[in-house]
């Protein structure tokens, strides 16, 4: 018997660019199908397997390495892994971004994979991409101010994402506990969003006063934002961990996750902290730009 001869893709972090993987409006446009196809229950998503060198404590300086396969039915119908790294002492000791990742994909019906890819791109911009799907259909239409709570890669496609879901931003504070991750943060913005006027700030406090939609994504263990600084209507985007005390999801009209189990299931935002019960904070997944 002649083995017949398999080939597959392998696409460079440059040719996943060229494939279209910066264009934000397209990646949302294709996140949201992904959530149709799931409210159809034609996908398959098996819970997240983390690569821990501790407990999930330790994160924020040790890491972790992600395993998240998932099936897309419909007329996609292709299977896939990320297999996603995220070290947060990269940048500081090493001078690399904080997380990398690679992607295969394969076919249904032979298990053969069809491409193995860079996806350290294409998994920013989908992260960035949920928040700008629910922002369109949550947040206040002529919201005119964005607060990003920490200044690292991942703000930057939710910025974008918000900006395209909602043209009518006009203001963006950022606020960080490094001055210089902000200031940084706001050159490269002012070429992401060349209409708004960026700031930042020192204190979150200060930061969210007036937004009408906040963003959050960093690495802290500890609650940042308080629950009296939320306005009324204000629709919040919870990237990280614990940037949030319980009492601001208390103080939520509707909470909206697109997999409760799946955010159990990791057993950290879920987890009650000084005597607290269990509350529910929405966690997409950290990922950046290289």
């Amino acid at each position: 018997m002649v083995q017949q001869r398999v080939e597959f893709l392998y696409l460079t972090q440059q040719d996943v660019i060229d494939c279209g993987a910066t264009n934000m409006a397209m990646i949302m446009h294709k996140i949201e199908k992904l959530f149709s196809l799931q409210d159809k229950g034609e996908t398959i998503v098996p819970d997240k397997v983390a690569l821990r060198w501790g407990d999930a404590d330790s994160e924020a300086k040790t890491g972790r390495i992600n395993a998240m396969p998932g099936y897309i039915g419909g007329d996609v119908n292709i299977a896939g892994i990320k297999w996603i790294a995220s070290k947060p002492m990269n940048p500081l000791l090493r001078n690399m971004p904080r997380a990398s990742a690679l992607t295969i994909l394969n076919d249904v019906e032979t298990g053969f994979p069809l491409a193995v890819m860079d996806g350290t791109i294409i998994s920013a911009m989908r992260t960035g991409a949920a928040t700008g799907v629910a922002a369109a259909y949550l947040a206040r239409k002529n919201s005119k101010t964005l607060c990003l709570i920490g200044a690292g890669t991942q703000n930057h496609t939710q910025m974008i994402a918000v900006k395209t879901a909602i043209p009518s931003i006009q203001r963006i504070h950022v606020f960080d506990i490094s001055t210089e991750r902000v200031n940084a943060f706001i050159e490269k913005a002012k070429e992401e969003a060349p209409d708004a006027e960026i700031r930042g700030y020192q204190s979150a406090s200060e930061a969210l006063k007036g937004a009408d939609i906040i963003v959050s994504a960093t690495t802290t263990v500890k609650p940042i934002v308080k629950a009296e600084w939320v306005e009324p209507g204000t629709f919040i985007s919870n990237v990280g961990n614990y940037e949030y005390e319980f009492d601001v999801v208390r103080k939520a009209h509707k909470i909206v996750t697109d997999d409760w189990d799946a955010v159990i299931h990791r057993g950290i935002q879920t987890v009650p902290q000084n005597g607290d019960s269990p509350f529910f904070s929405y966690a997409q997944g950290e990922n950046s730009f290289p």
